[in-house]
């Protein structure tokens, strides 16, 4: 094994092709680096406090509140990359770090704690290009993302141009490809199937849907010769069954018996507002036709002089 003034120098094997060629898709037997759960920083998002705040304060403000912080980092947009007034911090892994998400107010800013919302993609690597981790926890050797060889992509030494080669499968695509064959079997892996009880009680749902008997209202019959076992079975003598009476009908029959009485003295009152106008316009006519008359033959004289 080659060694540095530093320390020893791993050396992967590569398996090559008759031609010479690298083998796509092949990894080191080096295993992944493995992180204990217990090392992971605890990770949050703050929110509402002002794209411009510097992460160096924030830092300082929290370690004022006795919280141990690794890292704070602003939050960019993803297209045009202006910085949003959200910012992630990451804690150490200890109880205290919990208790953020109480904080209520920061640098003098009304705020809110949060979880980071959690991608429903699978994670990839971008550095061995492969799902399931990402480049902080990977202990394999770097492949390319366009030409799928034992290389970083950013020192890849071939052009853009040529077709690219998927780093996990025989396909001509980036290794990024959501259409990868590889993406898309590892999504229906870890698509959550439903469960064989779930399965069951909708089977006997429909089942019973099926099964039940349609049953056709008939004509209510008025006899009331009807069993105990009947009545608490709720079946009716004869196979009939009574038609059900809502509570709308017993409302529009106690209406009808209040305002049957009301509607017959507006009725009365009406007609008899009606009489006492004729009886009033009959006694007004002769004074209506005599001021007409005189009305008249003083505008024939006023006309006539």
């Amino acid at each position: 094994m080659p060694t540095t003034s530093t320390g020893p120098t791993l050396t992967f094997p590569q398996e090559s092709n008759l031609d010479g060629n690298i083998n796509v898709g092949v990894k080191s037997t080096l295993p992944p680096l493995i992180f204990l759960k217990e090392d992971k920083p605890i990770r949050v998002v703050i929110r509402n406090l002002h794209p411009s705040t510097s992460t160096e304060l924030i830092k300082t403000e929290l370690e004022l509140g006795l919280f141990e912080v690794r890292q704070v980092t602003s939050v960019l947009h993803k297209i045009d990359k202006h910085p949003l007034p959200l910012f992630f911090v990451d804690l150490e892994p200890t109880i205290q770090s919990y208790d953020i998400y109480k904080l209520k107010s920061l640098i003098h800013t009304k705020i809110k704690v949060e979880e980071p919302y959690k991608l429903k993609t699978i994670s990839q690597c971008i550095n061995c290009q492969d799902y399931g981790h990402t480049k902080s926890y990977c202990g394999y050797p770097a492949r390319c993302v366009r030409c799928g060889a034992l290389h970083s992509s950013s020192a890849c030494p071939n052009p853009r141009d040529p077709t690219p080669k998927c780093a996990l499968c025989p396909g001509d695509h980036p290794s990024n490809y959501k259409g990868c064959s590889v993406y898309k079997e590892l999504q229906l892996r870890n698509k959550p199937k439903m469960s064989g009880p779930l399965l069951g009680n909708l089977t006997h749902k429909k089942n019973v849907q099926v099964s039940q008997p349609v049953v056709t209202p008939l004509a209510y019959s008025s006899d009331s010769s009807q069993t105990y076992a009947q009545a608490t079975s709720g079946t009716h003598p004869n196979n009939i069954i009574p038609p059900p009476v809502s509570d709308i009908n017993k409302f529009l029959n106690k209406f009808k018996l209040l305002i049957n009485p009301l509607i017959a003295l507006l009725t009365q009152f009406i007609s008899k507002l009606l009489e006492k106008k004729q009886c009033l316009l009959s006694q007004a006519t002769p004074f209506l036709s005599f001021y007409s008359t005189q009305t008249v033959s003083k505008i024939i004289q006023t006309n006539s002089n």
